[in-house]
């Protein structure tokens, strides 16, 4: 498990100081998990911040654990039958929660009398976390995917925002294989092996990897096999470059900041690590993603599910649960601060009423590009996950992989589905 701790130490906060060497020294300390630095970092630092003002005291360990590495020790807590090992909170992708809800409650603490009001958060990414008229997490980021382009490189060859606006994945082929002609450069670049994209690409085509009855459903799936057929497509032609690993992720970010890669499709969070970079201000534009080509139902909107923050079921919960509940769970000063630091359309609604998201992000070109972010994700439909949904991803990660290295789409379909029997 690969970690990279972040130590906040929040003492005498109200004079801003700030001493990390102090933790070894200490005892209580809250722990959290999480991944995506430049975004849930920078949140739990915001809210460790803000909490400190009133509790002059709090530690807090942050530790970048990825959402797999998460997933595994989730489930060898569930099979050993007790927490030991885990964190005070986790972060969970909201498309994962549903399978540890049914298989393993016991983990995690109940936050329906926390004092938190789970009204004011949308009402679809606070269902994830609910069960049974009980609330178990604090939806934090709701997952909204952008394409994002870099303006002044593309306007030097010729293309301009508008030739990215709802587009087709077969015009961005086109567009990207010109370029790639032109000037050697990608267009795209993904992590090879992860089906984030592709799933992408089957939820705004209307789709979903589960039938009618909730059952896995590969094979038979015709909007799958044209996300599929895209993806690799993409790839095939170079105008998608794969990287091997999301442990590669600062050289995924450098690249775009360095314009080795002019464009990429992520969760909006992405501009928050591409504000990191140098002279990267006003360069980036805002899109909504390419649809696909051959799928009546296509639309432009996706979203990865979004994120919430979950407590540990183990001993006094105290402590993580108010954190929680005055920070994540409605501070309107946390909000002010994070939305338009990380980029991102969080699920608290009347954070929308304060005006935040007619703020500037100094990385993009789009005045508005904040509000798009939020209005993209708001017309993203949610995909009914279940309890199966992370292994059916991974079955289709192999799938893509198996196409890539020569089978035909169909009988990659049909084998995956094959393996999940």
């Amino acid at each position: 498990m690969k970690k990279t701790v972040l130590k906040i130490l929040v003492l005498a906060i109200a004079a801003g100081s700030v001493c990390p060497a102090a933790m070894a020294q200490e005892e209580e300390v809250l722990s959290v998990w999480c991944w995506g630095p430049d975004v849930n970092f920078q949140a739990l630092g915001q809210a460790a911040r803000i909490y400190g003002e009133e509790h002059p005291e709090f530690e807090m360990e942050t530790v970048e654990v990825s959402w797999d590495d998460i997933r595994k020790a989730l489930d060898e807590a569930a099979e050993a039958g007790e927490t030991e090992g885990l964190p005070d909170i986790l972060l969970m992708q909201n498309y994962g929660i549903s399978q540890y809800l049914t298989e393993c409650p016991e983990l995690f603490a109940d936050l329906t009398d926390s004092g938190i009001q789970f009204s004011d958060f949308n009402q679809e990414a606070a269902a994830f976390s609910a069960k049974q008229g009980k609330n178990y997490g604090v939806p934090f980021d709701l997952g909204g995917m952008v394409a994002c382009y870099r303006t002044d490189l593309l306007e030097e060859m010729g293309y301009t925002a508008d030739d990215f606006t709802d587009i087709t994945w077969g015009q961005f082929k086109r567009i990207g294989e010109r370029i790639l002609r032109e000037n050697e450069t990608p267009l795209l670049s993904w992590v090879k092996g992860d089906p984030g994209l592709v799933l992408a690409m089957l939820h705004f085509g209307g789709g979903s990897l589960s039938d009618e009855e909730g059952n896995l459903s590969l094979a038979e799936n015709e909007v799958l096999k044209e996300a599929v057929t895209t993806y690799t497509d993409l790839v095939k032609s170079g105008v998608l470059r794969e990287i091997e690993a999301w442990d590669e992720y600062d050289l995924y970010v450098e690249e775009l900041i360095q314009g080795s890669v002019l464009g990429c499709v992520n969760s909006s969070g992405i501009l928050a690590s591409l504000g990191q970079g140098e002279e990267q201000e006003g360069k980036w534009s805002v899109a909504s993603l390419p649809s696909l080509e051959n799928v009546e139902s296509a639309g432009n909107y996706a979203g990865n599910g979004g994120t919430s923050w979950m407590v540990i079921n183990r001993g006094d919960t105290g402590e993580a649960v108010d954190f929680l509940a005055d920070t994540f769970g409605g501070s309107q000063e946390f909000y002010e601060a994070v939305i338009p630091a990380a980029a991102v359309a969080a699920a608290y609604e009347p954070a929308v009423q304060w005006g935040v998201y007619e703020e500037k992000l100094a990385v993009s070109s789009d005045e508005e590009a904040l509000s798009k972010i939020l209005q993209y994700t708001r017309l993203a439909a949610v995909n009914e996950s279940g309890t199966a949904y992370y292994e059916g991803a991974d079955a289709v990660a192999e799938a893509v992989n198996d196409v890539l290295a020569g089978t035909e789409v169909e009988a990659a379909l049909k084998n995956a589905q094959a393996a999940l029997k």
